[in-house]
């Protein structure tokens, strides 16, 4: 199947009315996500695809971040399942997120694992973070000249090991996987040469009615962990977002830990996703639609306790989850 801007062989996993759509990092394509989509698709229709520039979609060629952000939305648009839960990885969740800021209405939930946002926005205007900052843009740039000298081979499996997952790690991956890397290398020069693939407006994203589960792996290199952490404080974690850290995994939980990973996604798809406000003036967490795209409950004052349901079918989480302490 095709996208309508250039992001082709979607793969659709699920029967359900529910859609989730996954998008990969950079370097990757539709199959990182492999381990992970059959037991999503359990309970939600799942859309993986390769993007503008990758593999099968190789010939539609790349472009800034925005056209990747314009491809996925085109996609839901064309898979009519909107609005949709939205899961990315790496330059994937920033992708996600820079959709999700200007086009909310396309986006039901945000699952991002450690978007690479050194960029303005996140981490740009922090000084604290600056010597951060240089080293990893000095590291990028290391792979960009290995890339400009036609050593691709060379180039990705510097960024694995000096940027993303660590010394030793490309010997470790999957064949095939390097094979991907390597013929996707030339991607990595295109997203550099936008300036602003690396940004972020905050502020739009922190006024989103779109709840945001975000993720790193506490075996991360630290720059990543550090973005994640300002990622959070800045849009607020305490308004409707939730944190996890995957516990002995790095940069790619979906392939090294999928079950971890399919199991934290799924508890917040189906406990946490769809937050539209407290059911009680004390309580920490929220209302939750069901499936159907139901409007925002309408609450009675002084809120509902006890795990009651109302009129538009929101169930309050003490039902689901037993968390609430009403």
């Amino acid at each position: 199947m095709s996208g309508r801007n250039g992001a082709d062989g979607a793969q659709v996993l699920g029967q359900h009315d529910v859609g989730a759509q996954v998008a990969d990092g950079g370097w990757t394509d539709h199959r990182s996500w492999q381990l992970v989509a059959p037991g999503l698709a359990e309970s939600f229709q799942i859309v993986a695809y390769d993007r503008r520039g990758h593999s099968r979609s190789r010939r539609a060629g790349d472009g800034p971040r925005s056209v990747h952000e314009d491809d996925l939305a085109a996609l839901i648009q064309t898979f009519d399942l909107g609005p949709m839960h939205v899961a990315g990885s790496s330059y994937g969740a920033s992708i996600a997120l820079g959709l999700a800021a200007p086009r909310p209405e396309l986006v039901r939930s945000l699952i991002v694992h450690e978007p690479p946002l050194l960029g303005r926005g996140v981490m740009h205007d922090n000084a604290e973070l600056q010597p951060i900052l240089r080293a990893i843009q000095a590291q990028l740039e290391a792979v960009a000249h290995q890339l400009r000298a036609g050593d691709t081979t060379g180039g990705a499996e510097r960024f694995v090991e000096e940027v993303t997952l660590g010394p030793g790690m490309w010997d470790q991956l999957p064949e095939q996987l390097r094979q991907t890397m390597v013929d996707n290398a030339p991607t990595f020069l295109e997203t550099m040469n936008d300036p602003h693939w690396a940004d972020l407006d905050v502020q739009a994203l922190s006024r989103r009615p779109v709840p945001l589960l975000l993720t790193d792996g506490d075996q991360s290199p630290a720059f990543l962990r550090v973005i994640v952490t300002e990622l959070a404080r800045r849009v607020g974690v305490a308004d409707g977002i939730q944190r996890h850290t995957f516990a002995g995994a790095g940069h790619t939980p979906q392939l090294t830990h999928p079950e971890q990973y399919v199991d934290t996604v799924r508890a917040f798809l189906t406990c946490g996703c769809q937050v539209f406000g407290p059911c009680h003036a004390t309580c920490a967490y929220s209302w939750i639609s069901p499936p159907s795209r139901s409007r925002r409950a309408t609450l009675p004052a002084g809120g509902m306790t006890g795990g009651s349901a109302d009129p538009s079918g929101g169930v309050c989480p003490k039902a689901r989850c037993g968390r609430c302490t009403l």
